[in-house]
């Protein structure tokens, strides 16, 4: 027995004139549709959630920080923070132009190879 949102479509459908044998997928993609936009909503939910949660706990991280070691010392410690991601950033640019700088050696040696036969060719 088909229950649910798929049991609503049928009912919407039929009324219209719509053939339901020339649609026998409909029934598996109507209530897949609902069950996968269900479950973003949750997931959607839980983020919006945990984003407060994250927010609070860097907050009082932060307050806690400033209340041990003073202003200007928290201050330094979120520049530090600061300069390692953007070192890290860089360091992950460089090895990824690495990767296309050798793949395009790969490339050109393998080009230039070629042109060495035909100019050995074109000499003798």
């Amino acid at each position: 027995m088909v229950t649910g949102p798929v049991l609503k479509t049928v009912e919407v459908l039929k009324p219209l004139g719509v053939r339901l044998s020339h649609l026998p997928l409909s029934k598996v993609f109507v209530s897949t549709y609902y069950n996968v936009k269900k479950t973003l909503n949750v997931y959607i939910q839980n983020i919006e959630e945990s984003k407060m949660a994250v927010f609070y706990f860097l907050m009082l991280t932060f307050v806690a920080l400033v209340a041990y070691a003073g202003y200007a010392e928290t201050m330094k410690l979120v520049q530090y923070m600061d300069l390692q991601i953007r070192h890290a950033a860089i360091q992950i640019q460089m090895k990824w132009m690495g990767w296309q700088l050798k793949r395009q050696l790969i490339k050109d040696t393998t080009d230039f190879q070629k042109f060495l036969k035909e100019y050995n060719k074109d000499v003798q």
